[in-house]
């Protein structure tokens, strides 16, 4: 059964990981884009990200009676922020927009393994059912957003 858990443990932290460096390519891609509707439209996803990865954070340490790994991720985004920024630079809005939809598919793969899980906590099942929701509908904005520039 521990072993289930450590498992389970990791899964959910390469799921905060993967969130964490989405946040950072977020708050990029509202720098550089250039139609002010994109640029709101992935502030509002990188302080979405960062809402969840704080409620993901919290659960994880309080279910998993983790150590607490909030400074790692302060660190990281930083980290990750400096290596990407230039690649940004050089993209386009549509381009951003195409990458942010690759993105969201792969996010809710990671979302749906993990609730495939019978041992998830309630609360991170609860989290992560609200996560699917928001990334869904930000499909929806960001295909939109497509077609109108």
């Amino acid at each position: 059964m521990q072993y289930i858990y450590e498992k389970l443990y990791h899964q959910i932290k390469k799921v905060l990981e993967k969130n964490i460096d989405a946040q950072t390519r977020f708050l990029n891609s509202a720098e550089i884009a250039q139609h002010e509707d994109v640029k709101l439209f992935f502030k509002q996803k990188a302080h979405n990200s960062e809402l969840f990865n704080e409620r993901l954070m919290f659960e994880l340490n309080y279910s998993f009676d983790a150590p607490n790994i909030e400074g790692d991720v302060t660190d990281s985004l930083h980290d990750k922020y400096m290596e990407v920024k230039d690649v940004f630079l050089a993209m386009r809005d549509e381009s951003l927009l195409m990458e942010s939809l690759k993105e969201d598919k792969a996010a809710l793969k990671d979302y749906e393994e993990l609730l495939k899980h019978t041992n998830l906590p309630l609360s991170i099942r609860f989290i992560l059912k609200e996560q699917v929701t928001i990334v869904k509908l930000d499909r929806l904005k960001t295909e939109q957003l497509i077609n109108f520039i």
